[in-house]
C-alpha cells in the first residue's frame, strides 16, 4: 500500500499520476504474493517458537463483529468518502 497526501498527489502532472497508477497496477500481484509469503513465514516462525494457532470459534467471531459493527458505521459518518471502499471490501470478503 502506498499512501500519498491528496494535495501532493493532485500537484503531480496527470501523466505522472497515470504512470504511477499503471506501475502500481502491474506490480500489485507481486506485492500481494510478497505479503502472503511474509505472513506464511511469520506464522511458521511463531509455531516453531511454540505458539499454538487456533481458529476463532464462529460464535465468538459473530459476537466480536456484533460488538464492533457500530464502529464501522461511526467511522463512515465521520469520513463519508470511506463508505465505498469499506463496502467494497466487506462485499469482497463476503461480509456485506
Amino acid at each position: 500500500m502506498v499512501n500519498v497526501n491528496m494535495d501532493a498527489w493532485n500537484r503531480l502532472p496527470a501523466n505522472h499520476r497515470a504512470s504511477i497508477e499503471a506501475v502500481a497496477k502491474k506490480l500489485e500481484p507481486e506485492f500481494w504474493a510478497t505479503s502472503v509469503k511474509a505472513d506464511t513465514d511469520s506464522l511458521a516462525r511463531l509455531k516453531q517458537g511454540g505458539m499454538e494457532v487456533v481458529d476463532i470459534p464462529a460464535p465468538m467471531m459473530a459476537e466480536m463483529r456484533r460488538r464492533t459493527a457500530n464502529m464501522v458505521q461511526d467511522y463512515i459518518k465521520r469520513v463519508p468518502a470511506a463508505k465505498g471502499p469499506i463496502e467494497a471490501y466487506l462485499a469482497e470478503v463476503k461480509r456485506s
